[in-house]
């Protein structure tokens, strides 16, 4: 981009790009994020719904954790975090067990809204250009000819940073 424009407004493009990039980071971190966590936390109770092993008490009580607070954590760390409670073993290992699927299936959730995502932008991006405008660009020398030789057209143009 800073190569399309002169000398003079370049700062005032690097800016701006770099403003852009940031705000567009962060655009597009947030709503991604939110879609992992929705799809984890729909994941997690439908796992748990369809499990005989996991009690109606303990849906509940999960139910009511993940309506008011559900964190990405790492499966072993859930594991420990219900090794504290009075929940029994076998239940346990159930929990964690539609835990780590429905990590996995928020994850394939976000992956492909991140692939749909970047597919509905490409038709915004037709406008933009295929190449610099070609200011501030030094031709190349002719193939096999010394700097400074016949055919070296690097000395008509003067090189810019």
């Amino acid at each position: 981009m800073q190569s399309s424009v002169g000398e003079s407004e370049r700062s005032e493009v690097g800016g701006l790009r770099y403003t852009a990039q940031n705000l567009g980071s962060s655009l597009g971190t947030a709503p991604i994020g939110a879609i992992v966590i929705s799809a984890l936390a729909a994941a997690f109770t439908a796992a748990m719904a369809k499990d005989p092993a996991v009690s109606e008490t303990v849906r509940q009580r999960a139910g009511i954790r993940i309506e008011s607070w559900l964190n990405f954590v790492p499966a072993d760390q859930a594991a420990a975090a219900l090794a504290k409670t009075s929940i029994p073993p076998e239940e346990a290992d159930a929990v964690v067990s539609a835990y780590r699927t429905a990590q996995l299936d928020g994850l394939k959730v976000a992956v492909l809204a991140a692939a749909g995502i970047t597919l509905a932008g490409f038709p915004f991006t037709r406008r933009l250009p295929a190449t610099g405008s070609g200011y501030g660009r030094v031709p190349a020398r002719t193939r096999g000819t010394p700097p400074g030789g016949p055919g070296d057209s690097t000395e008509q143009h003067e090189e810019l940073p």
